[in-house]
């Protein structure tokens, strides 16, 4: 820029130095010109002094010819009706034309003088003509003529004039133009630094004053617009600060993707469902995840243009809802739309559901055989086929067992429904624990003393803050479990205290045990390991499901031990709360 500049500036100089060289040269002409005919009119009045117009005027004007202007001057002597009495280069003056029509002798009997350049047709050159009426005699007019040839008889003074000029202008030119085009490019080299901090996110700079006033419209436009500039970028870093941080603390996992499929944005819940840890933005989304479900789901959103909903199984055995979206262009770029695609672990909603059906199933199938019993045992009485008071109440015996056990198993799915929902209508106190436990081993004592089952208890005296309802729903699930599930003849340990901390509660058995393909399940609704056994025993399979229950509804762990044929343990540990201790 700055040699364009120097290169303008100094052409533009040189040309208006040579415009005013030769305007300077036609004007110094025009007034060599008119000195030049004041000259020869002066000149003419000297001739007009010597002349004597009673003597031959033309041996009078050879005789002074060497005195005018030049040697080559030609002098003419014309009367007021135009014809020339006497001429220095004619000969045969009776041979000329009347010169009444030529310029400077119409204007010299006009004006009493006049001049013209012309073309001599007696000398057959160009002609400077100056004429003059005489002053002795105004019938006479005597006309000085020179060799002129215009602009070209000044040349040999106005060239050195004009190349002294010219040398002059260009050293002048080349100096200011350098000078000019500095003070030009200097600032704008400062304003484009500056401007490059601008781009570079820097607000460290500064701008100087300049004498030009556009340059510092420019400058203080430039700063205005740089404050704006970081203050936008400010504030759309804080949006982008804020929405980052949205997205990498969803639970939901969060993937923008182009029409190309190339990963616009993504959240860390996205990154570790898809288990693509290292993910480089703008590259394809098949470079991180060979999930055909997915790639073909995104495939056909941005194909169709439509929502797609769906679940996808993870690697980890978790499940994951997905939502695809059609996203339009103008709102990822000008030129490409795309997809959003929002990730939610549904896994425990998808077990829940499971479970629902399943417990719904199970209440179905253990409740659809009571009441198929109930009815047939029923139906039977009411026709009056059995009249045998003995079978009769024999009937209304099992009649009554059944009815005990839907109660049995509806009252222990209420118990479960309200430990899940944690009702706060539970009412607490301090419990003594050993009466409680007492208390379910003398209910028990009868069938141990059946089966010759020796109970072997360790209990101290432990107040324990909770719901004594659910205390005794705990430890009698698991003593009768204990009682039910063991062999004739066999032992339990149970031992209940307290540490610092906790309420331990333990309980061993010799029974028949659980297979270890078992042991995780024992603890679900409506499980049973031996199912023929376990209804044999009038078993809900609830029992171990709301000892589970329990323990989490207090907080605490459960943990289980068991062989087959050698035996099962299971220690219950429940925190103690501000009550307790």
């Amino acid at each position: 820029m700055k040699k364009a500049i120097f290169k303008k500036f100094f052409i533009v100089i040189i040309i208006a130095s040579i415009i005013s060289c030769f305007v300077s040269y036609f004007i110094n002409s025009k007034t060599f010109y008119d000195n030049t005919v004041q000259n020869m009119i002066y000149s003419i009045k000297l001739l007009d002094h010597n002349i004597d117009y009673s003597k031959n005027l033309q041996l009078q004007i050879e005789t002074l010819n060497p005195i005018t202007m030049t040697p080559d001057t030609r002098i003419t002597i014309i009367n007021k009706d135009g014809h020339v009495l006497a001429d220095t280069s004619v000969d045969n003056i009776s041979s000329m034309d009347n010169h009444i029509s030529r310029e400077e002798i119409a204007d010299t009997i006009k004006n009493g003088y006049g001049d013209s350049v012309r073309t001599s047709k007696t000398t057959n050159k160009q002609m400077l003509y100056v004429s003059y009426t005489s002053n002795k005699n105004s019938n006479y007019i005597i006309r000085l003529a020179i060799n002129f040839t215009g602009i070209g008889n000044y040349l040999d003074i106005f060239i050195p004039a004009i190349l002294l000029s010219l040398i002059v202008a260009v050293a002048i030119s080349s100096i200011l133009a350098r000078k000019f085009s500095k003070t030009i490019t200097e600032p704008l080299s400062e304003i484009s630094s500056e401007l490059i901090k601008i781009q570079n996110n820097t607000s460290d700079f500064h701008f100087h004053q300049y004498q030009y006033d556009e340059l510092n419209q420019i400058v203080i436009s430039t700063a205005k617009l740089s404050d704006t500039i970081n203050k936008t970028m400010k504030k759309l870093k804080r949006e982008k600060n804020k929405i980052d941080y949205i997205l990498n603390n969803m639970i939901e996992g969060f993937l923008l993707l182009d029409n190309n499929q190339n990963v616009l944005s993504i959240n860390n819940s996205a990154k570790e469902m898809l288990e693509c840890k290292n993910v480089v933005l703008g590259q394809n989304i098949t470079r991180f995840t060979q999930k055909l479900q997915l790639l073909n789901a995104i495939d056909d959103a941005i194909k169709n243009k439509e929502r797609i909903v769906f679940d996808l199984n993870l690697n980890d055995d978790r499940v994951c809802s997905i939502r695809i979206t059609s996203v339009q262009k103008n709102i990822i770029s000008s030129s490409y739309g795309g997809v959003a695609i929002i990730m939610v672990d549904v896994t425990s909603d998808r077990n829940t559901r499971q479970m629902r059906q399943e417990f719904f199933s199970n209440v179905s199938h253990e409740l659809k055989t009571p009441i198929t019993s109930i009815q047939g045992f029923a139906e039977l009485l009411e026709s009056g086929i059995i009249t045998d008071e003995k079978t009769t109440k024999d009937f209304l015996s099992k009649i009554k067992k059944e009815t005990k056990n839907m109660t049995s198993l509806i009252n222990d799915i209420l118990m479960i429904s309200k430990l899940e929902s944690r009702v706060n209508e539970v009412c607490f106190t301090d419990t003594k624990i050993k009466p409680i436990i007492n208390d379910i081993l003398s209910t028990y004592s009868s069938i141990a003393q059946l089966r010759n089952i020796n109970i072997n208890t360790y209990c101290e005296d432990i107040t324990f803050y909770s719901n004594p309802q659910q205390m005794q729903q705990l430890f009698s699930n698991l003593i009768g479990n204990a009682i039910k599930y063991n062999i004739d003849n066999g032992k339990i340990f149970i031992g209940c205290y307290s540490d610092k901390d906790n309420l331990i509660f333990n309980i061993k058995d010799t029974g028949i045990g659980i297979p270890k393909n078992a042991q995780e399940r024992v603890f679900e609704r409506f499980y049973r390991v031996d199912k023929g056994r376990s209804r044999k025993m009038g078993g809900t399979g609830l029992g171990l499901s709301i000892v589970k229950h329990i323990v989490q509804f207090y907080n605490g762990q459960i943990s289980l031990k068991s062989e087959i044929n050698k035996g099962t343990e299971i220690t219950v540990t429940l925190p103690k709360t501000k009550s307790n201790t």
